[in-house]
Protein backbone atom coordinates (compact mmCIF):
# COMPACT_ATOMS: atom_id res chain seq x y z
CA UNK A 1 0.00 0.00 0.00
CA UNK A 2 2.68 2.60 1.06
CA UNK A 3 4.76 1.39 -1.93
CA UNK A 4 2.07 2.66 -4.52
CA UNK A 5 1.74 5.71 -2.57
CA UNK A 6 4.81 6.69 -2.96
CA UNK A 7 4.71 5.56 -6.35
CA UNK A 8 1.99 7.91 -7.23
CA UNK A 9 3.59 10.90 -5.48
CA UNK A 10 6.63 10.13 -7.33
CA UNK A 11 5.38 10.40 -10.57
CA UNK A 12 3.01 13.35 -9.70
CA UNK A 13 6.55 15.59 -9.18
CA UNK A 14 8.52 13.52 -12.18
CA UNK A 15 5.68 14.85 -14.52
CA UNK A 16 5.76 18.43 -13.40
CA UNK A 17 9.08 18.76 -14.36
CA UNK A 18 8.93 16.99 -17.79
CA UNK A 19 10.87 19.98 -19.92
CA UNK A 20 12.84 20.67 -22.43
CA UNK A 21 16.19 19.94 -20.93
CA UNK A 22 18.46 21.64 -23.95
CA UNK A 23 19.88 24.71 -22.00
CA UNK A 24 20.06 27.63 -23.93
CA UNK A 25 21.99 29.59 -21.50
CA UNK A 26 23.99 29.70 -18.51
CA UNK A 27 21.06 31.29 -17.15
CA UNK A 28 19.00 28.31 -18.25
CA UNK A 29 21.50 25.43 -17.06
CA UNK A 30 21.92 26.96 -13.39
CA UNK A 31 18.35 26.89 -13.50
CA UNK A 32 18.16 23.34 -15.21
CA UNK A 33 20.58 22.11 -12.05
CA UNK A 34 17.57 23.60 -9.80
CA UNK A 35 14.90 21.60 -10.98
CA UNK A 36 17.38 18.54 -10.62
CA UNK A 37 17.85 18.89 -7.08
CA UNK A 38 14.47 19.98 -6.01
CA UNK A 39 13.47 16.68 -7.65
CA UNK A 40 16.13 15.39 -5.66
CA UNK A 41 14.82 16.87 -2.41
CA UNK A 42 11.27 16.02 -3.24
CA UNK A 43 12.16 12.33 -3.20
CA UNK A 44 13.92 12.05 -0.07
CA UNK A 45 11.47 13.93 1.47
CA UNK A 46 8.57 11.35 0.13
CA UNK A 47 10.70 8.49 1.14
CA UNK A 48 10.62 9.98 4.67
CA UNK A 49 7.52 10.51 5.15
CA UNK A 50 7.16 7.03 4.21
CA UNK A 51 9.45 6.08 6.57
CA UNK A 52 7.73 7.82 9.51
CA UNK A 53 4.12 6.20 8.39
CA UNK A 54 6.13 2.69 8.82
CA UNK A 55 6.34 3.63 12.46
CA UNK A 56 3.02 4.37 13.02
CA UNK A 57 0.27 1.89 13.58
CA UNK A 58 -1.20 1.25 9.93
CA UNK A 59 -4.43 3.38 9.53
CA UNK A 60 -2.89 5.87 11.49
CA UNK A 61 0.32 5.71 8.70
CA UNK A 62 -2.34 5.48 6.00
CA UNK A 63 -3.57 8.75 7.36
CA UNK A 64 -0.73 10.46 7.71
CA UNK A 65 0.46 10.00 4.07
CA UNK A 66 -2.89 11.12 3.33
CA UNK A 67 -2.64 14.26 5.22
CA UNK A 68 1.37 15.07 3.90
CA UNK A 69 -0.33 14.45 0.37
CA UNK A 70 -3.22 16.28 0.79
CA UNK A 71 -0.69 19.26 1.87
CA UNK A 72 2.11 19.04 -0.62
CA UNK A 73 -0.77 18.39 -3.98
CA UNK A 74 -1.22 21.25 -6.19
CA UNK A 75 -4.33 23.44 -5.98
CA UNK A 76 -5.41 25.85 -8.37
CA UNK A 77 -5.43 28.14 -5.57
CA UNK A 78 -1.63 27.50 -4.91
CA UNK A 79 1.31 29.48 -6.47
CA UNK A 80 3.57 27.51 -8.60
CA UNK A 81 6.38 27.69 -10.53
CA UNK A 82 5.88 28.19 -14.30
CA UNK A 83 7.32 25.10 -16.14
CA UNK A 84 9.74 26.20 -19.06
Amino acid sequence: MLSNELDELSSHFLSQLKTDTTPKSDLDAVHLLQENHCTDCRLAMIAHVHEVAALMPPDVGRRFIADVQTALTPTPNRITRPAR
